[in-house]
């Protein structure tokens, strides 16, 4: 229509930033608010240290039958990290295994080291305990260090047999992986659904929401600019996250796509409940009673897929929730063991869910005010 204002990308790339810029600075000085942020970090590293005493995830167990000390085995306690468990006897080793519930058990024979030293090929016997290592990387890793200790190929005879080996062993259950998807559930959660509701609510109690709106600002570009806001936050926690607990492993680009993706998702169903509550006791309420069901895939998901745990019919409604397929889609990126074009069921679902979101809460907003 001639002589009608027309809205620019200039325009709204102008209001977006302005708006953003305040509710990154109120967020920053509000300590509620970084609480909310700060709260998933602090618990992934407190479990950190009580699991360990020193900072790392809990070490796999051996247990091992060394009656002269080994090179060998100081060499998986020192550099490879693993908790050696000491056995009196061979015999005591197997029974030790499934006691311990150790990766597996070592049986050196006497003499080892001094058999390399003569150039002879000493026994040694490991005993796999496959529900903690199905698919025996273990025995690769021992032959490749006895190799290195002895300089020879292959210095020693690897004698391999499995306790009790099940017709069709689960999945392995990683406790460091669940814990890793279980705090950035968190994180992906509380902080999306909890911090961008709360900007938007303090701002319609202090009344600065309106005079925002009377400014070239449209509806979709105060929703962008929480989206944005939250997104910020949400990364934040969930990286740090991450390099706290050791979780820059596998596919980190795709990683950090499926966290980009799903925070988006998590940010925009707390601006919808910011769109939909006036009070800020109201809104609290509600956000935590939304907690629940985002929070529940990073809680059992990781469970049901090493079989550790059922829901029955309930399982497929388990998926309907956003978060189910981020948790989904982490599981195989942080293993390293998916590409972008195997992400797109996931992706798909995720985007199909922002962008329902973003129109929900534009509506919302516009319906509020």
């Amino acid at each position: 229509m001639p002589g009608a204002p027309r809205s620019t990308w200039h325009t709204h790339l102008r209001a977006l930033a302005t708006i953003a810029r305040k509710d990154l600075v109120d967020a920053l000085v509000s300590l509620r608010i970084a609480a909310v942020i700060v709260l998933p970090v602090l618990i992934s590293l407190l479990y950190r240290l009580l699991l360990t005493g020193h900072g790392g995830l809990p070490r796999p167990a051996l247990v091992v039958y060394d009656p002269d000390g080994s090179r060998l085995t100081e060499r998986l306690s020192r550099d490879l990290g693993f908790r050696v468990l000491m056995a009196a006897s061979p015999k005591e080793v197997a029974g030790r295994v499934l006691e311990d519930n150790a990766m597996a058990g070592l049986i050196l024979a006497s003499g080892f080291d001094a058999a390399f030293e003569r150039g002879e090929r000493p026994e040694l016997r490991v005993i796999i305990n496959p529900a903690q290592d199905p698919n025996h990387g273990l025995v690769r890793l021992i032959e490749d260090q006895v190799r290195h200790l002895a300089g020879q190929v292959p210095p020693a005879q690897v004698e391999v047999r499995a306790l009790n080996p099940p017709a069709a062993a689960p999945p392995g259950f990683n406790l460091g992986r669940y814990l890793l998807l279980l705090w950035l559930t968190m994180s992906l959660t509380m902080t999306g659904i909890m911090v961008p509701p709360s900007l938007l609510v303090e701002e319609r109690e202090q009344a600065t929401l309106k005079p925002l709106l009377v400014t070239p600002a449209s509806y979709g570009d105060v929703v962008a600019a929480k989206v944005l806001v939250g997104l910020v936050y949400v990364l934040g926690g969930t990286l740090l996250i991450l390099w706290l607990n050791g979780g820059l492993t596998g596919s980190v680009p795709l990683t950090l796509l499926v966290l980009v993706v799903g925070g988006v998702v998590t940010v925009e169903v707390g601006i919808c409940l910011g769109a939909f509550f006036d009070e800020m006791t109201a809104l609290q309420t509600w956000s935590f009673v939304a907690l629940l069901p985002f929070m529940l895939p990073g809680i059992v998901g990781p469970l049901i897929t090493a079989g550790l745990f059922h829901l029955g019919p309930l399982t497929a409604a388990l998926r309907l929730i956003p978060t189910s397929q981020v948790i989904a889609a982490l599981e195989r990126t942080l293993a390293g063991e998916v590409t972008l074009v195997g992400l797109l069921p996931e992706l798909a679902v995720l985007m199909a869910s922002a962008a329902a979101g973003f129109g929900l809460a534009v509506w919302l907003l516009r319906r509020r005010e």
